[in-house]
């Protein structure tokens, strides 16, 4: 089991940023996405995320 780290996205803001294996169960919540944070890609918590990148605002 890999695990890696993915962004929570709210209307385009990172909300939270997770642990995940990708097979397990798991919901974010209603109206969430939940985006793969690739290695060596910065991204925090309070970052934008638009058309695919992860952006320090």
């Amino acid at each position: 089991m890999i695990i890696s780290r993915y962004a929570v996205i709210d209307s385009g803001m990172v909300v939270n940023i997770v642990l995940w294996d990708a097979e397990s169960s798991w919901d974010p919540g209603e109206g969430l996405d939940v985006v793969l944070i690739n290695e060596g890609v910065d991204a925090n918590i309070g970052d934008s995320y638009i058309d695919g990148v992860f952006k320090d605002i």
